[in-house]
């Protein structure tokens, strides 16, 4: 039987100190190469080829590019608290990005992407005109009644139909009777159909609606009874034979269902 001999003055280590002692350095070992690991990740965060350099834009054309890369250059300044480049492509504010490019009034939507590792594409939307909304002055307004933008007397938008009322002196970003509009601008098409004629303006005051003819005269009707009821009713007081053509119209008044006033100028 083989004695393993142990020097004089030396203590043997127990068997539970000495596998802590192995764990201790193995642990050691593990947190080092993770520290290497994350020392070369934060470097790696700064280098050229992992940072925006070019902004693609696709989809904008009243909304210039250098506008939208006003957006990007302004998002992407700077670094995070723990020093990370806002301009790294990984880390990169994509939707702060797309919030602040959504939020110019010319855009009815957008979408912000990462196209490779050194790019990003942003992608818009522009909202279409669809009426004007005018006091002093006029402005586009798109299908949901938002109105987004001046229109210079000399724009060919000038042609479009013209809807006031209901809206504060600084209407851009304002919504036109907050969302009533697209139920209203529809029921407009609809009076044109029924009673063959043209409206040129549109005018709202409160619950009260008024719709002026292209050839003079004012359709008035309440805000709320908008339907294709009132709209046949319309057109049946208007293209009957009782409808006096050869006189001037003053208004035609529809607020008072089942009666209704007729007056012509004098």
């Amino acid at each position: 039987m083989a004695v393993k001999k142990v020097a004089l003055g030396q203590a043997r280590i127990p068997l539970t100190e000495r596998r802590r002692r192995k764990k201790m350095r193995f642990a050691g070992l593990i947190a080092s190469l993770i520290g290497v690991c994350l020392i070369f990740v934060y470097a790696s965060m700064h280098f050229s080829w992992i940072r925006i350099s070019e902004t693609v834009f696709d989809g904008n054309t009243h909304v210039t590019d250098e506008r939208l890369q006003a957006v990007v250059d302004a998002e992407t300044q700077g670094r995070y608290w723990f020093g990370i480049p806002r301009a790294n492509t990984i880390f990169a504010p994509i939707s702060s990005i797309h919030e602040r490019v959504a939020s110019i009034p010319l855009v009815a939507s957008a979408t912000v992407s990462r196209r490779s590792l050194t790019s990003l594409t942003v992608n818009v939307v522009e909202r279409t005109p669809i009426a004007l909304w005018c006091a002093t002055d006029c402005y586009l307004m798109d299908v949901g009644g938002y109105i987004y933008s001046a229109v210079s007397s000399d724009s060919s938008a000038q042609a479009l139909r013209r809807y006031s009322g209901q809206v504060a002196t600084a209407p851009i970003g304002s919504t036109y009777l907050n969302g009533g509009f697209e139920s209203l601008h529809t029921f407009v098409q609809l009076v044109e159909q029924t009673t063959a004629r043209s409206i040129a303006s549109v005018h709202v005051e409160g619950t009260d609606v008024s719709l002026t003819l292209s050839t003079g005269g004012d359709i008035r009707f309440v805000l709320s009874d908008i339907d294709q009821s009132l709209a046949d009713t319309m057109g049946s007081v208007m293209t009957s034979s009782k409808f006096d053509t050869t006189k001037a119209l003053n208004y035609a008044d529809f607020r008072f269902i089942p009666r209704v006033v007729v007056k012509y100028r004098d």
